[in-house]
């Protein structure tokens, strides 16, 4: 072992040259806007503030579920290389029953709070492999309200009779 330290151990007289590598050339455009600031984690979010729906053009067959986990790899890699925050990521994507594909952020962000930030970097990604999808949104919550209707003529003629 020694003989080999000596060997390869710089000598005193002789200077080392560095060669030196240059990067990888300009930074290539990005769709996240320089100065985009991104919130902090939260600590929990509901899962309705959490859901996200990718809308696909009406008629079209759904996919497979294999295909919507890769969307959700290939989204979630891409923010990854974009160096958005580990908090602004989708956790599970699934086709629901009208073919869109819908999924939830993670529990540290709302959907609110991410998609002005990422839409169009999501919806080019998402475009690749799914031609069908044609926006993406925060879910909207509808609340079921059921009125009925009754005739006040039968009420009033018992009043008046009193």
């Amino acid at each position: 072992m020694a003989s080999i330290a000596a060997r390869n151990a710089p000598k005193s007289g002789k200077l080392s040259e560095w060669t030196i590598l240059a990067g990888n050339g300009p930074k290539k455009n990005i769709n996240i806007k320089s100065g985009t600031t991104f919130p902090p984690p939260t600590k929990t979010s509901e899962e309705s503030k959490r859901r996200v729906i990718f809308y696909r053009q009406e008629g079209t067959p759904a996919r497979s579920s294999k295909t919507a986990q890769d969307k959700l790899h290939a989204v979630n890699m891409k923010l990854l290389s974009l160096k958005v925050p580990a908090h602004i990521r989708f956790v599970n994507l699934r086709h629901n029953e009208r073919g869109n594909l819908t999924g939830l952020t993670t529990a540290q962000t709302t959907a609110e709070a991410m998609l002005p930030r990422v839409k169009e970097v999501c919806l080019q990604t998402a475009l690749r492999f799914d031609g069908d999808i044609t926006d993406i949104s925060v879910n909207q919550q509808w609340i079921n309200l059921k009125a009925y209707g009754v005739e006040l003529a039968r009420y009033h003629f018992k009043i008046m009779r009193l």
